[in-house]
């Protein structure tokens, strides 16, 4: 694999015989490439940088996954693959220590060293030392996002399936790309807009990472319609689409330059890369060797790109001829926990929604260089409004004018989109936040049109479904194919299995109503239990004969946000406390 071309004096990690690069998302022993998952390097990010510490299994799961509700046993997971990756076996453990009851902590001596003073390539003779596999691929069954690393096969998983006791879980989705019409200036809008919605990719494969043409009547997106994903250019109306890019590597993540000439996009041939090509096709050309999320400013041939795929990415800002290569906003960033960001519509500056350490949740306008930051107020109304709709936003695009937000926001099981109304002077956060999508799947990847009255996002339609399969824990591996214990469709979440794996208990929702279900995995018996209120993540205790489980309260009249209760239940549902 190819070394990044980022800055000599980027910051690596160097424990052992191994380095840990945050920029690039890898991990290297003795020069060769380890192979690790997305989440897991951000777990051991996480634990290098508080080395010495321990750090508790709640602040693990906010930094690695700030916008997600994931069961404690997927970290669990994740530590148990990092210490195969690092060859950390008990009884004495060289690098990860469990504090039981508390969480983890990285116990090796870290050095840091600056890029340069690190070997970009290794011996010919070295190899890619790929970390153990488990018996069966355990991939994430927390909220899936589009975005996955090159280290992976593939940007988009079809089918996941993850181990957990007896039980398995898989969860099967398709996407596609949805336009939305009629969103007019703001000042301008109607109390009860006639909006229009009509599907325009239908390939039946998975679609998304939409980009408008300037002149607004194509977009390019990424598609697996042929059996990889390429880029494809689809005209607004019934035009058949066109591929762009025809790599045997996946090529997703397009973005369209704002003279219309060139698309930017996010490759895995040679190593992992970004490329640009021309809107009327021909060769690619690499412009950087990492990289994910191109966007081009809406007004210079400039590029805005992060490292990674995480939430603790840098960003870098390069010209279309991957000249002018530069990281940005650095030591702003730094005071960030997580973050989300974006160009400006004035395309000089770069808008920053996240976790501030000082400032709590809150959105940035800033220039490249870190000067002159000013960050959004939020009208009272808005923020009254936040707290009683409990919505949790997390994506964002500017309107062209920039009067208006739009976000990905999850309200309960569903990612919908939202608009919060701005003013383009001050950048204070006016009205809103309105719900612009209803559905109850997921609604991501937003484009707004460059006249501003259309929205592009992809659809998704997923759900998740349980499986038994005999597994020999001693060998490690499977022993037979493996059956559904949940009905198709139902999708169910967060399952726990009790030590003496007699039930698997897991949450599903049925015309809007949450259901606790008792599943037993020795007799085809299935039981709803007699609990009510919103339900997460139940857990058995260690003698199966009780259930704990987070139920969020609601609204209260004054607009205060949600919070969560503890309950306790028999596991037959009563007795509840």
């Amino acid at each position: 694999m190819r070394g990044p071309i980022g800055g000599p004096d980027d910051k690596l990690y160097a424990f052992g015989p191994f380095v840990a690069d945050p920029v690039t998302g890898t991990l290297r022993q003795d020069g060769a490439h380890v192979v690790l998952t997305l989440k897991s390097f951000e777990v051991l990010l996480v634990l290098i940088e508080r080395r010495g510490q321990v750090v508790d299994k709640d602040v693990l799961l906010k930094l690695v996954w700030p916008d997600t509700i994931v069961e404690e046993n997927n970290l669990a997971r994740h530590i148990s693959t990092l210490r195969k990756a690092l060859n950390d076996h008990p009884p004495d453990h060289q690098f990860l220590v469990t504090v039981p009851g508390r969480g983890y902590r990285f116990v090796a001596p870290v050095q840091e060293l600056a890029r340069n003073e690190i070997p970009l390539h290794w011996p010919a003779s070295e190899k890619e030392k790929p970390a153990p596999p488990p018996a069966v691929p355990v991939i994430d069954v927390d909220r899936p996002r589009l975005p996955v690393p090159a280290r992976e096969t593939a940007p988009f998983a079809r089918t996941r399936a993850a181990i957990l006791a007896a039980a398995g879980v898989a969860a099967a989705g398709i996407t596609g790309i949805a336009l939305l019409g009629n969103f007019p200036r703001s000042g301008t809008e109607p109390e009860a807009p006639d909006r229009k919605l009509w599907q325009l990719t239908s390939s039946g494969g998975l679609e998304s990472d939409a980009t408008w043409a300037p002149n607004g009547q194509t977009i390019a997106y990424s598609s697996d319609r042929d059996g990889n994903f390429d880029i494809w250019l689809q005209p607004i109306g019934d035009v058949q689409p066109v591929r762009l890019t025809s790599s045997p590597a996946h090529d997703w993540q397009p973005s369209w330059s704002p003279d219309g000439k060139f698309v930017a996009f996010r490759s895995e041939r040679d190593g992992g890369g970004l490329f640009v090509v021309s809107a009327t096709g021909g060769a690619e050309r690499r412009i950087t060797n990492f990289g994910y999320r191109p966007r081009w400013s809406p007004r210079e041939p400039t590029i805005l790109f992060s490292s990674s795929n995480t939430v603790r990415s840098k960003l870098y800002v390069a010209g279309a001829d991957g000249g002018q290569l530069r990281q940005v906003l650095s030591a702003f960033l730094d005071e960030f926990a997580s973050y989300r960001a974006a160009w400006h519509p004035d395309g000089r500056r770069i808008s920053v929604f996240g976790a501030h350490r000082r400032d709590g949740v809150s959105f940035w306008t800033v220039s490249p260089d870190g000067t002159s930051p000013v960050r959004s107020p939020v009208g009272a109304d808005v923020a009254i409004r936040v707290k009683k709709t409990g919505v949790s936003l997390t994506e964002f695009v500017w309107s062209p004018l920039a009067d208006a937000l739009y976000f990905e926001g999850r309200s309960e099981e569903a990612v919908n989109i939202w608009r919060v109304g701005v003013d383009p002077h001050t950048m204070e956060w006016r009205d809103g936040p309105e719900r612009v999508t209803v559905g109850g799947g997921l609604d991501t990847n937003i484009a707004v049109s460059p006249d501003g009255n259309k929205l592009a996002f992809t659809v998704r339609d997923e759900s998740t479904r349980l499986w038994s399969l005999p597994f020999d824990p001693i060998e490690g591996r499977v022993l037979a194919k493996g059956e559904p214990i949940t009905p198709k469709g139902a999708d169910a979440l967060y399952p726990d299995v009790p030590p003496n794996g007699m039930y698997v208990v897991y949450r599903t929702i049925r015309r809007g109503r949450h259901e606790l279900h008792r599943r037993s995995l020795i007799a085809d018996d299935d039981r709803m239990l007699a609990v009510t209120g919103e339900m997460l993540v139940p857990r058995w205790s260690d003698d199966g004969t009780q259930l704990a489980f987070r139920r969020l309260l609601p609204v209260s009249p004054d607009g205060a946000p949600r919070s969560n209760a503890i309950v306790l239940v028999a596991a037959d549902g009563i007795n509840e406390r």
